[in-house]
């Protein structure tokens, strides 16, 4: 007699979901070890998800180190001298304001922030996640870039004096009732006149954690992926202004700055096409389409309203509190 998989088992999530996965395994994968992974985060999510608010700083970080404590071939755990991804790059030397310190909230390994700190352009790198920083603090910074292991919802910076704040992959991660609160936040650290930029994966084309290969929705890390319907309904409430999008693909501007910068259009122009891309019920075919549409990645520059100030970067190690 065949027996049925145990409740909220990775086996039991793709039983409900048809036997069917979302997408399938990669072909070098090991399925024992994805499965095992993806317990452990639905697990680590679910005790997120149900946490109080004054403990989920404690348990965010104890969730990462568990994580990758567990899965020492997590994708996360990579070489931070390694090269970025080039388009999201191309995005962020596009937008990026030339002068002025900026901040990356959830740095990661920092790779991102290695490359873009420069003279009159310091920048500090903050992330819950210990084993990530120690892989940033291996690189070197030219004294222009600065790590530091923080809680993202309760950053230790200044107010109103960051030119750019940089929010990759990270707004998927934080508890969706604390999403609001974060954003008021970064607006708050920004300058008159600093930048958000932010990017996530689409809902409309995932899961885009681990999930994707077991259940139609992201169950894991992922606590809630958006759309930039989502987005700019919070960007707005939270204060932000000139909430824009490229339309341009770095790679068809041949990952030219001014091409990319000057492909920034209002991001409520792609939300008819999202709206649509949300009634396609093949998960496989949403993606395939919503690359081709540039929607597979929100990426958004939300701009806090007031004077646009020049001149020369601070001292980066002044912001911290």
């Amino acid at each position: 007699m065949r027996r049925s998989p145990p409740p909220g088992s990775s086996r039991e999530v793709r039983s409900r979901a048809g036997g069917r996965l979302p997408f399938p395994f990669p072909a070098e994968a090991d399925p024992a070890a994805i499965e095992a992974h993806f317990a452990l985060e639905q697990e680590l999510a679910r005790q997120l998800l149900e946490s109080r608010p004054e403990e989920r700083s404690r348990l965010f970080r104890q969730a990462y180190e568990t994580l990758f404590r567990s899965v020492p071939a997590h994708p996360q755990l990579g070489d931070a001298a390694a090269e970025p991804n080039r388009a999201k790059l191309a995005y962020l030397v596009a937008c990026l304001p030339r002068q002025g310190a900026f901040a990356e909230l959830g740095c990661g390994d920092g790779r991102f922030l290695l490359a873009l700190a420069r003279p009159g352009r310091p920048g500090i790198g903050l992330d819950v996640a210990g084993p990530l920083l120690a892989l940033a603090a291996r690189a070197r910074t030219g004294g222009h870039a600065f790590f530091v292991q923080a809680d993202i919802l309760a950053p230790p910076l200044c107010e109103g004096g960051l030119a750019a704040i940089i929010s990759s992959q990270l707004i998927e991660h934080i508890h969706p009732d604390d999403v609001p609160r974060h954003l008021r936040q970064v607006f708050e650290l920004l300058r008159p006149g600093g930048i958000l930029l932010l990017d996530t994966p689409n809902r409309v084309s995932g899961p885009h954690d681990v999930s994707q290969y077991f259940a139609p929705k992201a169950c894991g890390f992922h606590l809630r992926e958006y759309t930039i319907r989502d987005l700019t309904r919070l960007l707005r409430s939270a204060g932000f202004r000139s909430i824009r999008s490229p339309l341009l693909p770095p790679r068809l501007a041949g990952y030219r700055a001014a091409l990319v910068r000057a492909g920034l259009a209002p991001a409520r122009l792609k939300i008819p096409a999202e709206s649509l891309l949300e009634r396609v019920s093949d998960p496989q075919r949403a993606r395939r389409w919503a690359r081709r549409l540039l929607l597979g990645n929100i990426y958004l520059v939300a701009r806090r309203p007031g004077a646009r100030r020049g001149g020369r970067g601070r001292n980066v190690s002044s912001m911290a509190r």
